[in-house]
């Protein structure tokens, strides 16, 4: 369905299209813990539950699959339309959390299959955990957040 560059230049144009302002970058988001949460799910359906609410717990409670955008103050959580048939035109439709990226600290960590993003926001209590791609997605994403990119 295209190249990394193609999908930065999509999700960076649903994003600034929402937001109405230039974005540094932009990459679809999940939460983490889907694919133990998958895996656990076919030996126990109880147990994959237990896991994909521990996911949605540490994600802040947003929803499986979003968009992260970073302008050049702000990191931004925005949902997608529940039911997106139109892929190759992503879009957003309303924002999930702000931050301004002065008052967050921004951690990356290598996770099966993507980065897991670690934002805490001290003055708000809050400790946000979510994974974006591995590659061009996510390297631009933990670049214009001021994070490292995980080796």
């Amino acid at each position: 369905m295209g190249d990394e560059q193609t999908w930065a230049e999509r999700w960076d144009r649903a994003a600034a299209d929402f937001l109405g302002c230039p974005v540094a970058a932009c990459a679809q988001g999940t939460r983490t813990m889907g694919w133990s949460s998958l895996a656990l799910g076919q030996l126990s359906g109880a147990a994959g539950m237990v896991q994909a609410f521990r996911g949605k717990r540490k994600a802040a409670g947003l929803p499986q699959i979003f968009l992260v955008a970073v302008t050049a103050d702000t990191l931004h959580v925005l949902a997608m339309p529940k039911m997106n048939w139109n892929v190759k035109a992503p879009r957003a439709v309303k924002e999930l959390a702000v931050w301004r990226l002065a008052e967050i600290t921004v951690a990356a960590e290598p996770v099966f299959n993507g980065i897991k993003l670690v934002i805490d926001a001290p003055a708000e209590d809050e400790h946000v955990e979510i994974q974006i791609p591995e590659g061009l997605l996510g390297e631009r994403v933990l670049q214009a957040a001021g994070a490292g990119v995980p080796a």
